[in-house]
């Protein structure tokens, strides 16, 4: 009897307040604990009286999404750097000049070898604003590079249907091929400027001690019924997309394993 009076008496406490305190007589929360908090199942966020919400996968994190929102989980895109590599240099920039390209400045459909000379390729054009330059300060190292810009064919309508042009975009270091990827924008519809985002993910292990030069490249490889224009990272259409819409951008990290402990620029 003493038990269920006690039991009872819980009830009405949880029934006559809107917070639960565990550990503390004055909770600021709907529930709130002072103390450790230990977890062995699964945590859902989102849900409702109706669905629990979801719980997450394997390898994800609870993000907060400020005030008046659940939080959510989040895949963080972490590079694949061992515990001994240590984060020396992060960078990123942008480009909203890109370059254009005519029908006839095409490459062809040629196979692409890393390490060759940017001087040797014809009708390639670098964006001018990914050429920079960063420092390497140890001989075990790995470079991460994230590349992303818009293609833009530039037609104009239903009377260009299925025109198509191949196009490719490089990364260089120090003038020579390091990853490059190949794609293809077409006009599947009767829209005007139809465009492709382009994505680059590259890794460089163990380049050489020093400064080292990055650009990137791109050229128009082959036309497929078509003399329109092509843009990369600007707009040749201006119908649908704008400069601002299409620029390219750089994310560059350095990750290494110092020869020796030295004081570098942040």
């Amino acid at each position: 009897m003493k038990n269920f009076i006690s039991f009872l008496l819980v009830c009405l406490c949880f029934a006559a307040s809107a917070q639960v305190g565990i550990n503390t007589n004055a909770p600021n929360a709907t529930l709130d604990v002072n103390g450790d908090v230990s977890i062995r199942e699964k945590i859902y966020v989102g849900g409702n009286q109706g669905t629990p919400g979801n719980p997450g996968v394997d390898g994800q994190v609870l993000v907060s999404q400020g005030p008046g929102l659940p939080p959510k989980w989040l895949t963080l895109n972490i590079p694949d750097a061992n515990q001994n590599y240590y984060l020396i240099y992060n960078n990123t920039f942008e480009d909203q000049t890109g370059v254009s390209f005519t029908s006839g400045e095409t490459s062809g459909n040629n196979l692409y070898t890393k390490g060759t000379n940017y001087s040797s390729l014809s009708s390639w054009k670098k964006i001018s604003g990914m050429t920079q330059t960063f420092d390497i300060y140890s001989e075990e190292n790995k470079t991460y590079f994230t590349f992303e810009t818009v293609a833009q064919l530039g037609t104009s309508g239903s009377g260009n249907l299925l025109d198509a042009v191949d196009f490719a975009c490089g990364i260089f270091i120090d003038g020579k091929l390091e990853g490059v990827r190949v794609n293809t924008v077409e006009q599947p519809s009767s829209s005007y400027g139809p465009f492709r985002t382009l994505t680059m993910l590259h890794v460089s292990e163990n380049l050489s001690v020093g400064t080292h030069t990055l650009d990137v490249a791109c050229t128009r490889r082959a036309n497929y019924s078509t003399s329109s224009s092509l843009g990369i990272g600007r707009a040749v259409n201006t119908s649908n997309l704008n400069d601002f819409m299409a620029k390219s951008t750089m994310k560059v990290e350095v990750f290494e394993i110092p020869d020796e402990y030295i004081e570098v620029d942040p």
